[in-house]
């Protein structure tokens, strides 16, 4: 699935499948250091999942990670401001992961701000148009968007990982003409 374009999972991440993109992931963990939340947007396929997930298992050893399903309601929002401040008084520090905002967890601008004083941090994953519909006012809490996109530099490096692990169909010969053709395509 991860190698069909399909989003990544946390044991994608921990059998090594995915690419590292050092200055994205350098980039999010400096921001969860100092901010409540951070939001990973761009378009479909672009790797906020594997992002998401690949930084959530570099801080591992800092915090505990919990993905958040559903929050659809505030008695939800309630209930898992509970469970994570009963956490936080058993020692840990969570980072819980909003995998795609959408309809499910309309009510996370609500936990962020229950728990804003809490040692609990938030990454969250978002194309740019479940922004605009599922994004909320967010002044009251220190949240930071982070637009990840490729250039070519990156794309090259990408490749290269993939073909020192030998993880490219054999037809793949070159990095350049399939970049260049989709970084042209946005």
């Amino acid at each position: 699935n991860y190698f069909d374009g399909k989003a990544a999972k946390p044991y994608h991440i921990s059998t090594g499948l995915p690419a590292q993109r050092k200055f994205w992931e350098k980039k999010i963990i400096e921001a969860i250091k100092i901010n409540d939340a951070v939001v990973i947007r761009s378009s479909s396929g672009q790797g906020k999942s594997t992002l998401a997930w690949r930084v959530g298992f570099l801080l591992m050893d800092k915090y505990k990670i919990y993905q958040l399903h559903n929050l659809k309601t505030w008695e939800q929002a309630n209930s898992t401001m509970e469970f994570l401040q009963s956490r936080v008084l058993l020692g840990e520090f969570p980072m819980v992961i909003i995998d795609g905002l959408n309809s499910e967890v309309d009510h996370w601008q609500m936990l962020v701000e229950r728990t804003s004083l809490l040692p609990v941090r938030y990454i969250i994953t978002s194309r740019h148009e479940d922004w605009v519909r599922y994004g909320a006012d967010i002044s009251s809490v220190s949240l930071q968007p982070i637009d990840i996109s490729i250039d070519k530099d990156e794309a090259e490096d990408i490749y290269n990982q993939f073909k020192q692990k030998e993880k490219l169909h054999h037809e793949i010969k070159d990095w350049q003409p399939i970049s260049e053709q989709e970084l042209d395509n946005g």
